[in-house]
């Protein structure tokens, strides 16, 4: 379902409810649909954004999935020494 709300004091914006099928095909469903949704958000509000799905993890990165996430972070700062010339590749 797609719909236009407004509410007081806040700006116009667009709900979309979806039925998702419980268990694990829902929960990667919505996995890769609002990691996409949300890279195109910060891709119009950043200058460099990077979209990194990190498996087997929730809203609680570090505690879930400790290794993955320092991974991710790690190669992202590593890509941004690189390109500003701080880092040979």
């Amino acid at each position: 379902m797609l719909s236009f709300h407004r509410e007081f004091g806040q700006e116009a914006g667009t709900c979309v409810e979806i039925a998702v099928p419980a268990g694990e095909a829902g929960l990667t469903l919505v996995s890769r649909c609002f990691s996409e949704l949300e890279a195109t958000v910060m891709r119009n509000a950043a200058t460099n954004v990077a979209e990194v799905v990190i498996p087997d993890s929730g809203h609680w990165l570090m505690e879930e999935a400790t290794q993955p996430t320092m991974g991710a972070v790690q190669g992202f700062s590593v890509s941004i020494a690189i390109r500003q010339g701080r880092r040979s590749a």
